[in-house]
């Protein structure tokens, strides 16, 4: 069972008053302010294992009992067997299964740790730590960037670290899915429907080169990409009869990669929700359009049958849409995800990162209006992470609506109960041509 975090924060608030220790001395033994120890202390927040290892050395216990309440109690041998353990999640999208929980007096702590593949988190500094004690790291799957210090590593399956972890160290989640992975959902898609369908590929993913291959090697019939410039792979796709659709968020990209070959472009806008350009749909369409003699396909602020009118009157032959999508039955993300959608209201979003390069549209909350305000503050990349370390996932797969990243377009404010997503595609379809009809008819 995992731990509750109100649970632990009150067993530790519990043994500092009856070892009669100050908020004051619990802080200095954390390495941090009263304040910050007092919300972790009152459960407000996070406890990352780093804080509860220093606690339970300041209370002289096994850091076991802060979790469970209960004292290890095996001397002899414990043996855990595949999958069991006790599953501690304690930093955000971070998951600690400790592995022997119930034997005493541990020279080490061993623990299977599964780090989440953030995006966001790829071109920020890692956030570093310090405790007593030394560390062994051995990479079972995936990969990894280490921080010790001023160095930094890129681990792969089967390289192991050791290291003095009283200097500062930490890590990130670098591969996401792996070639594997990609091929196993390929195969699956095609074992499911014997129609087309397509693998979108965000160029800034530390496996692109691998990934552009195995879409050639398994055969998929269309490509999207995101997040950079294709251009080095769309001769190699092309060779291979496959469809290349990239996002451009400028005409002089799309030129561009017209000359390589590509088959359509989406033109999307600054009304879409995660990463964003500067130009705004209306702009932006038409200009692609002019520019190129390819299939546009518009993104970025549409979310029903009038907004598709337009973007067909700009020019496009077709649109993609997300947000709207977000608030189907079908979709996983966390029903307090979608709630937050269902409220929002015209002016509710809120672009993070503009300062610093890395624009992103999200609903506002508690954590993107601090993240703002820090950022026009003069706030260094290291600050900001605290803020979007493990967001997305807070957000998607925990609910969390104060300080996760609830990714969103413009149109949220345009969304206002949970549907199928065929009623929304038809809805979408059928008041788009009704809206042409009408003009059509008024004009």
């Amino acid at each position: 069972m995992e731990p509750n975090i109100k649970e632990v924060a009150g067993r530790i608030r519990a043994l500092r008053e009856d070892m009669d220790l100050t908020l004051q001395e619990m802080a200095e033994a954390t390495g941090r302010s009263t304040a910050e120890y007092a919300a972790q202390e009152s459960g407000e927040e996070d406890l990352s294992f780093t804080f509860l290892y220093k606690c339970a050395e300041k209370f002289g216990v096994d850091v076991i009992e802060l979790l469970t309440g209960e004292n290890p109690h095996l001397t002899g041998y414990s043996l855990t067997r595949e999958g069991a353990g006790l599953s501690i999640k304690r930093r955000a999208g971070f998951e600690y299964l400790h592995k022997a929980p119930h034997f005493r007096h541990k020279l080490a702590e061993p623990f299977v740790v599964t780090a989440p593949y953030l995006e966001e988190e790829q071109d920020v500094p890692v956030h570093l730590s310090r405790h007593e004690g030394q560390e062994l790291d051995f990479i079972l799957s995936g990969r990894m960037r280490f921080a010790y210090e001023d160095h930094v590593e890129e681990l792969e399956a089967g390289d192991l670290l050791m290291y003095d972890s009283g200097r500062g160290h930490g890590m990130i989640a670098t591969g996401g899915w792996d070639g594997d992975r990609l091929r196993q959902e390929i195969r699956r898609a095609k074992e499911l429907t014997d129609k087309p369908f397509g693998v979108n590929i965000m160029l800034m993913h530390p496996q692109a080169d691998e990934f552009a291959k195995i879409v050639v090697e398994e055969g998929v019939q269309v490509v999207t990409t995101g997040a950079g410039n294709p251009g080095k792979y769309v001769p190699m796709w092309k060779a291979a009869g496959i469809k290349v659709i990239p996002v451009v968020a400028a005409a002089v990209l799309a030129k561009h990669l017209e000359k390589l070959g590509i088959d359509a472009v989406i033109a999307e806008g600054t009304e879409s929700g995660g990463h964003v350009g500067e130009m705004a749909t209306m702009a932006l369409v038409p200009q692609v359009v002019d520019a190129v003699d390819l299939p546009v396909i518009a993104a970025g602020g549409i979310a029903d049958g009038r907004q598709l009118a337009a973007a067909l009157a700009l020019g496009a032959c077709g649109v993609q849409v997300g947000t709207c999508l977000l608030v189907s039955q079908e979709c996983p993300i966390h029903e307090n995800y979608k709630a937050a959608l269902l409220n929002a209201k015209d002016s509710d979003t809120i672009v993070t990162g503009r300062i610093g390069g890395s624009p992103v549209r999200v609903l506002k909350n508690r954590m993107s209006r601090e993240y703002v305000r820090q950022e026009k503050a003069g706030a260094d990349k290291m600050e900001l992470e605290k803020f979007t370390l493990g967001s997305l996932r807070r957000a998607v797969f925990e609910g969390d609506t104060s300080t996760g990243s609830l990714m969103a377009g413009q149109v949220a404010g345009m969304l206002h109960e949970v549907r199928p997503v065929a009623d929304i595609l038809d809805d979408l379809w059928n008041g788009g041509r009704q809206r042409i009809h009408a003009l059509s008819e008024e004009c």
